[in-house]
């Protein structure tokens, strides 16, 4: 094991998502960095989960190498930092809106070029939606709700409209600049409703 993959073992420990795209930050060329993981994924020294998604795995008691959930891996690369977040019934089991379990949860993320695409993460999918607008730290809260308002019954609104008043709270300069991005029957709803 080179030291390089020493290092990487010890600030990232066991089954913990290793990104090439946060090794490689920075450089031009991050050819060199994939060699090294690479050969040491050939060496059995580190495992690959998806393509750009490392980790070191560890035996388990049934002699088996440990598997990163599939969830972890797409929140890593999804939805870390100010990249996404779950929407439809991902977000609203999330949020207690509704008691359904999705069976394929998914994400809004500006990691994804296709309006909409179908990803598989260790046999486990998930669906990956265009933003309306980039995803940002300041509109990451606010954007799951304005999509909620979008694509949800006006009926089922109505129950949890407390909910989405009180995510609104505090961010109307939010709300009014990411308007434009949304349908009119949106606006509309936070107009009537006086969400802003």
């Amino acid at each position: 094991m080179n030291d390089f993959i020493k290092g990487l073992k010890e600030k990232y420990g066991y089954d913990n998502p290793i990104l090439l795209e946060e090794l490689s930050k920075g450089m031009e060329d991050n050819s060199r960095i994939r060699k090294i993981l690479s050969d040491a994924e050939k060496n059995g020294d580190i495992d690959r989960a998806i393509r750009g998604v490392y980790y070191f795995s560890r035996i388990t008691r049934l002699g088996t190498r440990s598997v990163i959930p599939s969830y972890e891996i797409a929140e890593k690369v999804y939805i870390d930092g100010d990249n996404g977040y779950y929407s439809g019934l991902s977000f609203e089991n999330g949020n207690g809106l509704t008691s359904q379990v999705p069976n394929i949860r998914e994400i809004t993320t500006n990691n994804t070029s296709a309006r909409v695409r179908t990803v598989s993460i260790n046999k486990f999918k998930f669906i990956l939606r265009k933003p309306r607008t980039m995803i940002n730290a300041e509109n990451k809260r606010v954007m799951p709700w304005m999509d909620y308002i979008t694509y949800i019954d006006r009926e089922l609104l109505m129950k949890n409209i407390d909910l989405v008043k009180t995510a609104f709270d505090g961010n109307a300069d939010i709300v009014e600049n990411l308007i434009k991005y949304y349908p009119a029957r949106t606006a509309k709803i936070i107009m009537e409703e006086d969400l802003i």
